[in-house]
């Protein structure tokens, strides 16, 4: 189906291929667009419950090892994070 574009760009060589140019740009963006959401929607997402402090104390070490001697990690944890 010949776009409005290209009708209105009959008339000059230079816009008839710039025309072409957009559209079939626009159509790779809509292919995209396409797989992406294909992709979206396969992907299934859980929620789980975390206790982050837990989570941060157990990656204390972990954290230690990366910093150097001269700076010192203290945590200070809210009650049922």
């Amino acid at each position: 189906m010949p776009s409005l574009l290209q009708n209105k760009s009959s008339v000059d060589d230079q816009l008839d291929s710039s025309a072409r140019q957009i559209l079939n740009a626009s159509d790779g963006v809509i292919k995209l667009t396409k797989k992406l959401l294909i992709f979206s929607s396969e992907v299934s997402f859980s929620a789980t419950e975390t206790d982050i402090n837990q989570l941060l104390r157990d990656i204390q070490h972990d954290i230690e090892k990366l910093l150097s001697d001269r700076i010192e990690l203290n945590y200070e944890l809210e009650v049922d994070l």
